[in-house]
């Protein structure tokens, strides 16, 4: 008895220590270092500056060319006089009859656009893949919790068994049964340790973390209920009609599909070169300047505009696409978001504070002698599988409350 107190004492002591010297984590700070540090997001962050690159590129000039031309070199028995060999230069620049360099810049900017709001996705993703492994680290670490005062509070009642045993006063396999059902709480306390653990390290690894804290401590709570963030799915839907980014970017991909339909229309007309030409001959010497054009006859880059035309009508049916998948995942994860806070409302007001009672008033005919242990085992057990049942609805609700709010790009969750 004196060794289990000491290991106890001792337990706690370290326990107090550790929360001493542990790293508090919100989850706001959790998200925003997951934005500032997660490698995949500064991935695709660096798709920004690709994409500003080509719209550098469509904006530059085509370079000139030049053209050399000559036969200087001496004939076989003759003397070397450059005087009396052809040889000249031309220097051609591309004249953009068609608009070529406007509509490049055009297309490279909505382009931007798009790659603008494909990041923005990819940053509400990561958002609410942070937040739900938050939450979920929350439910094991409350989950942990209250293994650990189950164990707590078996253990003494280990202790009594044992005594009213040796007093003739219940059987010697109450104590059997008692130090079985201790043993299994025991192993529930170390699994849940471990799987609060591997929480903790899939969160950190989200938020671009290569060293890993297993002292962190979660300084929000599943214990939070909040209002509708609207009045209705179609309120909803419009607002987020307005900020999804990816509903925007495909909005923006129409667009950019147009612009690459007048891009390759402007291939198909004549192109145009002007040069200076110098050129000298047996002693002459000749300056001039040419025009050079391309005679769209044969490809008139048909290919190309049909596939840009087909380009727009796919943009336009994806854009029909996630609409309505965005109207049935607001419409659904409001549902549910408003289900499940009467649940855990239900649960919290009604449910659990009713298991608790039965707990209490088992325990304490039996500390009086008035029951069974197996009687005290069986309300322990339906206290635990009462409160389990209120630690995943609350988990599901704030789940829910995070799909939503994700659907319809409501940040203020944080």
């Amino acid at each position: 008895m004196y060794k289990n107190y000491r290991r106890y004492v001792i337990a706690c002591i370290f326990l107090a220590a550790v929360s001493a010297h542990a790293s508090e984590l919100t989850l706001h700070d959790a998200v925003s270092e997951a934005l500032q540090a997660n490698k995949d997001f500064q991935a695709a962050v660096l798709n920004k500056k690709i994409a500003q690159g080509d719209v550098t590129s469509a904006g530059l000039l085509a370079n000139p060319s030049l053209n050399l031309i000559g036969d200087v070199l001496p004939s076989s028995g003759e003397h070397f006089s450059p005087e009396e060999k052809y040889y000249g230069a031309s220097l051609a620049m591309p004249i953009d009859l068609a608009g070529h360099r406007g509509k490049k810049i055009d297309f490279a900017e909505r382009t931007a656009e798009v790659v603008h709001n494909q990041v923005a996705d990819f940053a509400r993703q990561l958002r609410r893949q942070v937040q739900i492994t938050y939450y979920n680290a929350l439910a094991l670490h409350d989950r942990y919790e209250l293994a650990k005062t189950n164990l707590n509070r078996l253990n003494s009642f280990v202790d009594l068994t044992r005594l009213r045993a040796e007093k003739k006063e219940v059987p010697v396999v109450d104590v059997t049964r008692a130090d079985l059902v201790r043993l299994q709480y025991d192993a529930d306390v170390q699994q849940l340790l471990i799987n609060y653990h591997s929480a903790l390290i899939d969160l950190q690894v989200l938020m671009g973390r290569t060293v890993y804290d297993d002292s962190l401590q979660l300084r929000s709570s599943l214990d939070e209920l909040t209002a509708e963030p609207v009045r209705s799915p179609e309120e909803a839907v419009s607002f987020a009609m307005t900020r999804r980014p990816d509903f925007l970017a495909l909005q923006k991909q129409i667009e950019v599909e147009k612009a690459n339909q007048q891009l390759q229309q402007s291939y198909s007309g004549i192109d145009m070169s002007i040069s200076g030409d110098y050129s000298n001959q047996q002693f002459t010497k000749f300056y001039g300047v040419s025009l050079n054009f391309t005679l769209p006859i044969f490809n008139r880059n048909q290919g190309e505009r049909e596939k840009s035309e087909a380009r727009i009508e796919q943009a336009q049916f994806a854009l029909a696409s996630v609409q309505n998948s965005m109207n049935a995942e607001i419409r659904r994860t409001y549902e549910e978001m408003n289900s499940l806070r009467t649940l855990v409302q239900e649960q919290k007001t009604t449910v659990l504070p009713h298991a608790e009672e039965v707990l209490k008033s088992v325990e304490l005919a039996y500390r009086l002698g008035n029951t069974t242990l197996l009687d005290f085992l069986d309300a322990q057990r339906s206290f635990t599988e009462t409160r389990i049942s209120y630690i995943d609805a609350q988990l599901r609700y704030q789940i829910s409350r995070i799909n939503f709010s994700n659907a319809i790009v409501q940040e203020e969750i944080l």
